[in-house]
């Protein structure tokens, strides 16, 4: 812009000049653009790379399309921020996205797996939204990211035109009135968080209390548009530079929040037509389950650089490489869920590239022995641990037969090759968060609890005004009334009840009496009166007895 600035001003130069020397309006032309031309291209030189993202952003911007535009909202004017909701709200759009989740087809294979789809599609959309925060420029989950950018390819699926038939819009209409969008998806991402941690435990056979809800804060703003947020997700090739950059820096999560928070990935696949990546990040039968399966899964296997993915070189990624692997399916890990676990370099802090370097990820057996035994049936790198003899040992140094097993077992998770290299040390994880994703495979309790702490973090950042769910019987009222709840109500309608009751009860009695005597009534009445009286001018005598 600077540019255009200085050329333009340049031909108004040039006019001036040739008019003060009284030439001829050619001149003024010729002369003028001569400098505007030399002006740009000098100017255009310097700044044409700045120029370019401007423009590129400013027609991205005009192009954008933002989820607020999208999702419609029949029954009037969607609320833009949640003024009040109690915890029935909450346990309703819960109760819908269930049931939603419940009636896709429960078939899972590497090929097909709708619940897992769907589930991962709204985790996604949810993260984009997320993702986007920074103290500088604010966002953060407010439901607002750029559909239209190529990294949310494929949300439009489960947000707004039906994966499987299905949609959070079709949802999300029966609220829109009393809850924004920004926590309608929250709550969304929650149930179905919530849900597929249902599936895993009943697979698991364990009960283990875990739920969001407790943490959900309600009044996030909707943003009905974010131009550019798309251009702060983090790219998965630039490894755990963007992570921290992103989820770190950005964020404000520690590095052992960033990889509980990355556990997400459990759900759901990467589709070529959306991502450019290809895989499950778990098995297909783990792909709907909340389980710790993506940690268990990063270090009880190995992987081998899968570079140029479909032929684009701009896509690479990991490839499960055990010996024993099944050929049904494709699992896979991108170089931002391999470099929280793994370094290429440890001493000179080289992330993991799968374009560039033929290395393989792996660690000993013995550091996952309970991963192992506990959520992996007993397998590593696809063979069954208890076959093997003296895999289950750790490695000695200098010791003979410590260096044969190491060769066997580099073998079987590094696609047959004994001498293939390492990436880092196989002795321990030498990633950025190396220790958290040990944990985290070998403790499934604990990586809950860290998560909790991620998703509470990442899903209020920047909106310190959040309050916390009412009760089920509070009801919102005017500012300065009080607030009666249902029990009081309930109390105040059995007294109206009671004494309408009784009301009742003495009219039926005082006609059915006057029915059965009917000529009792005005001799009663005259007594009544004249008793009055007299017991009335009696009182008064008694008191003043002058008078």
């Amino acid at each position: 812009m600077r540019s255009l600035f200085a050329a333009t001003t340049a031909l108004l130069v040039g006019a001036e000049l040739c008019a003060i020397e009284d030439q001829r309006t050619d001149c003024v032309i010729h002369d003028g653009l001569q400098l505007f031309q030399r002006n740009v291209v000098m100017n255009l030189r310097d700044e044409n790379a700045t120029n370019q993202a401007f423009l590129g952003q400013a027609v991205k911007a005009e192009m954008a399309l933002y989820p607020a535009a999208l999702m419609h909202c029949d029954a009037g004017p969607p609320v833009m921020e949640t003024k009040f909701m109690t915890s029935c709200t909450y346990d309703a759009i819960e109760a819908d996205v269930r049931k939603m989740l419940s009636k896709l087809p429960p078939s899972c294979d590497y090929d097909d797996c709708p619940q897992a789809e769907f589930s991962g599609c709204l985790l996604r959309m949810v993260g984009h939204d997320f993702m986007d925060y920074s103290e500088e420029r604010g966002g953060g989950a407010d439901a607002c990211t750029d559909m239209e950018a190529a990294d949310n390819a494929g949300l439009l699926a489960c947000l707004v035109e039906g994966e499987y038939g299905r949609s959070a819009a079709q949802i999300y209409a029966d609220y829109c009135t009393e809850v924004s969008l920004a926590d309608f998806l929250v709550i969304a991402a929650e149930a179905v968080i919530h849900w597929s941690r249902r599936l895993a435990v009943r697979s698991a056979g364990t009960k283990l209390a875990f739920s969001l809800k407790p943490y959900f804060k309600y009044g996030r703003k909707t943003a009905t548009e974010c131009p550019g947020a798309a251009l702060n997700l983090p790219d998965p090739e630039h490894s755990c530079d963007d992570v921290h950059k992103v989820f770190v820096r950005n964020m404000g999560l520690s590095w052992e929040e960033s990889a509980a928070l990355m556990g997400v990935h459990t759900l759901g696949r990467a589709k070529l037509v959306n991502s450019g990546y290809d895989g499950w990040w778990s098995d297909a039968k783990n792909s709907r389950k909340f389980n710790n399966d993506y940690f268990v899964s990063m270090l009880a296997n190995g992987w081998v650089p899968e570079a140029a993915i479909a032929g684009n070189p701009k896509k690479n990624q990991w490839k499960l490489s055990n010996v024993a692997r099944s050929t049904d399916g494709k699992v896979m890990m991108l170089n931002s869920d391999l470099c929280l676990a793994f370094s290429f370099d440890p001493i000179e802090h080289i992330d993991l590239d799968a374009s560039s370097q033929d290395c393989c990820p792996w660690v000993e057996p013995f550091l996952v022995l309970d991963a192992i035994h506990t959520y992996n049936k007993g397998e590593y790198c696809g063979v069954k641990l208890s076959e093997r003899e003296g895999w289950n040992q750790p490695f000695i140094e200098g010791d003979l037969a410590s260096k044969v097993r190491m060769k066997e077992q580099r073998a079987a998770c590094c696609d047959g090759r004994e001498r293939m290299n390492d990436c880092g040390s196989v002795l321990h994880p030498t990633g950025f968060a190396g220790d958290a994703v040990h944990d985290f495979a070998n403790n499934e309790t604990y990586w809950l609890q860290v998560f909790e702490q991620a998703w509470g973090k990442a899903t209020t950042n920047g909106m310190p005004h959040l309050k916390e769910l009412a009760k089920c019987e509070e009801r919102r009222v005017p500012k300065g009334s009080r607030r009666i709840t249902k029990r009081k109500r309930e109390k105040q309608s059995d007294r109206k009840r009671k004494r309408r009751a009784i009301r009742r009860a003495r009219g039926v009695n005082a006609r059915h009496e006057a029915a059965r005597y009917p000529g009792q009534k005005a001799a009663m009445t005259a007594t009544t009166s004249t008793t009055s009286t007299t017991s009335h001018h009696g009182s008064w005598h008694d008191m003043m007895p002058g008078l």
